[in-house]
This record gives structure tokens, sequence and C-alpha cells, in this order.
């Protein structure tokens, strides 16, 4: 039997807290047929490896899809935000969404939270 220790991901009740960071944001991934598609959204925290953002409306997001993350130019120049997001674009990861239904119907809230893992430093040439 295997002892779970403090460094393993199922020791975790918690995301990490890392800084309150609430500022404009752009999401930019591409779909299952390879369209380029975009989102504005509004980021609640932020840390050296991870952001979370609120999500006005749902997306069809998955866990696990790669997608590029850009602050407003003015937010990035601030100096409380994490090195790897002061960038023209950071490469990101969904790792858990949160509080919305899959496909938002008409007359319904599909605010949600989505947590992305930030990769840090960019690969070189990477295009999304």
């Amino acid at each position: 039997m295997r002892a779970v220790t403090e460094s393993s991901p199922s020791a975790r009740s918690t995301p990490p807290q890392g800084l309150r960071l609430q500022v404009s944001a752009q999401l930019r991934w591409r779909d299952n047929r390879g369209a380029v598609q975009r989102a504005r959204v509004r980021t609640r925290r932020a840390g050296i490896a991870f952001l979370v953002i609120d999500m006005p409306e749902a997306l069809p997001l998955r866990p696990y899809q790669l997608l590029h993350v850009t602050l407003d130019a003015d937010a990035r120049l601030r100096a409380d935000v994490p090195a790897p997001l002061r960038g023209e674009r950071a490469l990101a990861f969904v790792m858990t969404r949160t509080g919305m239904a899959r496909v938002a119907t008409a007359g319904t809230s599909a605010r949600g939270t989505l947590s992305l893992r930030v990769l840090t430093p960019l690969p070189q040439g990477h295009r999304l």
C-alpha cells in the first residue's frame, strides 16, 4: 500500500491560492475543425504556473486543451503580474472547468470558472 504524501496530487484538496489578479484577458484556441476561436475573459487569481479565470459564457473547451492567454497590454505592465504572463502571450492548458453546463441554453446563466496550467517558457517557434 502506498502512503499519500503532502506533495502528491491526490493529497491536495484545494487549488493553489496565488495572487488575486483581476484583469481582462483574451483566450485563443483551435476548435475541432482547426478554426481559431477567441474569447474575452476576466482573471481571478494568478501564479507562476497557473491562472484562474471567470468566463462570462460557456466556452467549448475540454480538459488538457492547449490555448494562448494574452493579458491586456496595460495589465502586463503591472509589477504584481507573474513573469510568464507578462509576455505578448502565454501557452497554457485547461485543468478544470466548474460552475457551468456544457452547452448554454437560452435564458440560463453560463458563467463559470476555468483553471489553467501555464507552461513556461513558451516553446521555441510555437504557433497555435
